[in-house]
């Protein structure tokens, strides 16, 4: 928490500080590109043929605002409109709050296919309350973390999350505070780092029943897929004249 009172006295104090994923006036930073990263994620999801996602996002932070502002541009970018209901507001790193919000959203009327979370920690309680509910992820329900920490690895299904460089990025504070403190140096942001897209399978394609008919009309006229079938629960596309959607 970057806001608490000592934190603040610590920034504000003559100490040599350099912070990690967070910016403050006056003080060096090492950050991740988290506008990219996001971009590259709604890109990954909206490609499995998503448009009903959900963000559940954490506290008000640079942070939080790069990636939801890149959350809302690419979904601009196709015409997309996303209910405020898709869009609620927990702690970073609190999996019980996730679970919490998860619930809310499998509770609207006209819930998402696919759900972000802030952080892979709290997409545990996200994966807690959907298994909960006796819904399968992903054939009932998607899901994407953010970070790529080691646990995500493991899961079954594997978790699809953006991987941070957190070697990078720890060897790159590390040399910017000892810079700091030997030479006094007032830069500002010291670097941006990319994160990299894990595709595993937390993300599955939609049934074309979840999608309003403009986006069926998108999905027909994608030459990619012309016909849907679910097979144990597994979506393949097949290489045929006529749309038909079968449920097993």
């Amino acid at each position: 928490n970057f806001f608490t009172e000592e934190v603040q006295r610590l920034v504000q104090s003559e100490i040599p500080v350099v912070t990690i994923d967070h910016v403050f006036d006056g003080r060096i930073a090492v950050v991740s590109n988290n506008i990219q990263g996001m971009e590259e994620l709604v890109s990954y999801i909206l490609e499995r043929g998503h448009r009903k996602i959900a963000y559940i996002h954490g506290e008000d932070s640079s942070v939080t605002r790069n990636r939801l502002g890149s959350f809302y541009r690419t979904l601009q970018k196709k015409r997309i409109d996303i209910p405020d209901e898709y869009i609620p507001v927990i702690p970073y790193r609190d999996a019980e709050a996730a679970a919490i919000a998860t619930s809310e959203l499998l509770d609207l009327k006209d819930p998402p296919t696919c759900i972000l979370y802030p952080d892979d920690f709290s997409a545990l309680g996200g994966i807690n309350e959907i298994h909960e509910r006796g819904l399968r992820i992903p054939d009932d329900i998607s899901i994407a973390g953010y970070d790529g920490l080691t646990f995500a690895r493991i899961l079954e299904p594997r978790l699809t999350t953006l991987c941070q460089d957190t070697e990078t990025i720890g060897r790159l504070a590390a040399q910017k505070l000892i810079d700091l403190i030997e030479n006094q140096s007032e830069e500002g942001l010291a670097a941006a780092l990319y994160k990299i897209l894990k595709q595993r399978s937390s993300i599955n394609s939609p049934l074309m029943e979840d999608f309003s008919p403009v986006h069926q009309s998108e999905i027909w006229q994608n030459k990619k897929i012309f016909s849907i079938f679910t097979v144990g629960g597994l979506l393949k596309s097949y290489n045929q004249p006529k749309t038909i959607i079968t449920r097993r």
